[in-house]
């Protein structure tokens, strides 16, 4: 049921739940780690891209026009002051997802700051957490 859920909000065309081998060897063939994941493959089965939702995310109807052309989407790298941690929130003020650069205090834990609640001050020092790179597989 939750698959199913979940799915309704997707605009592409999934694995079915019940069909968990077949899952399990795309992700393992594509090295897909997270979920939902979009693998764009051309008409002659060569793999476009295996980044497909970052490049809706970002590029929206564009990417679409882009990969029907054969073509891989490219865009400007993001700014760590831009980039959105997906899974990480802002201990200080709430803000999920954290925004921008990250501060994480390794004697609390699972601690992270964002830029401005960082400014406010710590009692503890932080760490700034380098947004991960296109190979770390972010989306």
């Amino acid at each position: 049921e939750s698959f199913n859920e979940y799915y309704k909000e997707m605009p592409w065309k999934a694995v079915p739940f019940e069909n968990r081998m077949i899952k399990q060897r795309l992700s393992a063939y594509y090295k897909i780690q997270g979920i939902p994941s979009l693998v764009i493959i051309k008409p002659s089965g060569e793999t476009l891209t295996t980044k497909g939702r970052g490049d809706i995310d970002r590029n929206k109807l564009k990417a679409i026009e882009t990969w029907v052309k054969g073509e891989i989407v490219k865009y400007d790298p993001v700014k760590p002051e831009d980039f959105v941690w997906n899974s990480v929130s802002c201990d200080g003020c709430s803000m999920g997802p954290l925004v921008g650069l990250r501060y994480h205090c390794e004697t609390c834990g699972n601690y992270d700051l964002c830029a401005a609640c960082k400014n406010k001050g710590h009692e503890h020092e932080l760490e700034l957490i380098d947004m991960p790179t296109e190979d770390d597989d972010e989306d």
